[in-house]
């Protein structure tokens, strides 16, 4: 299996956007859904973009969505971390919908830990914006293998 960040704008209104987030590590895969504002793609890619040129020690947390039974959905958060100037590590925890289980509400939960390179989210940045135009877009990270 190939390793990857995937998000999909699902659907949206003029006050949000449902996004789908698959993750992939090689191994497992993860898929949540969450919500995010409208211009969160956008947004996002601007954010990453000034994040990209910290190539020392920089970090950036890519959110949508919240944890915890209050809010509707999922939860996705990708944790940017350029451990190296050619090692880009990313940390990524997923939340899905709670459901009744036993008496209590629950979510399944995924946390993966992931590797790619600068090159590869140029391509990720570049991406993001297009979602803006239509649902059913998607935007990819690329991966590689850790101890590459």
């Amino acid at each position: 299996m190939l390793r990857h960040i995937t998000v999909t704008r699902k659907t949206s209104d003029e006050d949000v956007l449902l996004l789908s987030f698959e993750v992939c590590d090689g191994v497992s895969v993860f898929v949540s859904e969450a919500y995010a504002q409208f211009d969160w793609e956008t947004t996002s890619a601007q954010k990453l973009r000034t994040f990209g040129h910290q190539l020392h020690g920089g970090l950036f947390d890519l959110e949508a969505g919240d944890g915890g039974p209050e809010y509707a959905s999922g939860a996705f958060r990708a944790r940017f971390h350029f451990f190296k100037p050619t090692k880009l590590l990313v940390s990524v925890e997923q939340q899905g919908d709670y459901f009744a289980f036993k008496n209590t509400a629950v979510a399944p939960e995924a946390r993966m830990f992931l590797r790619t390179e600068p090159a590869l989210l140029d391509r990720f940045i570049e991406a993001l914006p297009r979602l803006d135009a239509s649902d059913g877009g998607e935007a990819v990270l690329e991966c590689i293998p850790l101890d590459a």
